[in-house]
């Protein structure tokens, strides 16, 4: 789908419409189905949590072929909208898994209550897992679990092997599809009302 088409699609379909079709279901054009295997497998390893295949989504450019919206980078310029995918988009990761979402938050939990202060705010992790989501750049660096830290630990295994080309693999955590096809929809909602401003 070349740019102009992706525009077209975005306006002329209803939002949840869209992310069904063109994030929930079909392939990435970058990620091989051995790729999307060898992530699962070696999450499911890793973690002990048995991942299927249905519970791993790609996401972001790495779906669409296009980053929607602008993105700061510290240190660096400011990404445009609508900026193909190239040699340094991330490829995000959408682990739709409740055994995985619930494992993780289980340890949180833990590590949240051996602190001496209630509720104990862990940066705003809290204000994404509302949505159902898990947001790895939140949670406290000094905190131990044994399954996020597992997964994390995966991922950055992953980014450096060379069946990704060294490219930067990014993930998440949703305690299930209602949860990201929310998020996404939210997402292509926004970008919809934005061209349909200009």
């Amino acid at each position: 789908m070349n740019l102009n088409q992706l525009k077209e699609d975005i306006l002329k379909k209803d939002p949840r419409d869209f992310v069904e079709e063109n994030i929930i279901l079909g392939n990435s054009p970058y990620v091989t189905a051995d790729q999307l295997e060898i992530i699962r497998d070696a999450v499911s390893k890793a973690t002990g949590v048995h991942i299927s295949p249905d519970e791993v989504k790609i996401v972001g450019s790495a779906k669409l072929g296009f980053g929607l919206f602008e993105k700061k980078k510290k240190g660096h310029s400011t990404l445009p909208a609508f900026r193909e995918f190239n040699g340094d988009s991330d490829i995000d990761i959408a682990f739709v898994s409740p055994t995985l979402f619930d494992a993780v938050w289980s340890e949180l939990s833990t590590y949240a209550i051996g602190k001496p202060w209630m509720p104990f705010r862990m940066n705003k992790l809290g204000d994404y897992f509302i949505y159902g989501w898990i947001r790895p750049d939140h949670i406290p660096k000094e905190a131990r679990l044994l399954t996020y830290d597992s997964w994390r630990d995966t991922i950055r295994t992953l980014t450096a092997s060379p069946d990704f080309n060294r490219r930067k693999l990014s993930g998440a955590i949703y305690r299930n599809s209602e949860f990201l096809k929310k998020y996404q929809i939210r997402g292509i909602s926004h970008c919809k009302a934005i061209l349909e401003s200009v």
